[in-house]
This record gives structure tokens, sequence and C-alpha cells, in this order.
């Protein structure tokens, strides 16, 4: 097997989990309301408010943080304040 496409199909089974989109929707849903993105359809688009707090947007779609939050004896060493 090719070493890209065990990447890949790991990357897509993360992706394709549903506890990680829950949790993933569930955050954007709180920044939606919060005014800093917009969800329309298939995209994801960060208003001008938005940007401000895009490291912690970005962090709702992260996989490896996901999975790392999932793990608690894995430490994180920076967040957003």
């Amino acid at each position: 097997m090719y070493p890209h496409r065990a990447k890949m199909k790991l990357i897509l089974i993360m992706i394709v989990n549903p506890e990680f989109l829950n949790n993933a929707f569930s955050k954007l849903r709180s920044f939606e309301a919060d005014g800093l993105v917009t969800m329309n359809g298939k995209f994801i688009r960060v208003t001008e408010i938005g940007y401000a707090f895009i490291r912690d947007i970005s962090a709702a779609i992260d996989t490896n943080l996901w999975r790392n939050e999932q793990d608690k004896a894995t430490a994180n060493f920076s967040k957003a304040i």
C-alpha cells in the first residue's frame, strides 16, 4: 500500500466520524450565533468580526486537535485566550 493512501484514508475516517462532525458543527453554530461565521450549504465564511477569532474558528474543524481532546493524556501547549 502507498503511504499517502493510508494517510488519506485516516483523514477521511476522521472527517466522516460522526462525533467529530457533531462537535465541529456545534462549535460552528455557536460561532454563527455570535456573528463570527456564516454557514450556507457547503460554505463556511468568516465575517469581518470573525477574522479576529480565526484561530478559534479553525480549531473547531481541526481533526488533530479533536483527536487530542479525546485523549486527555496529550497536552496542548497552545490555546487562544
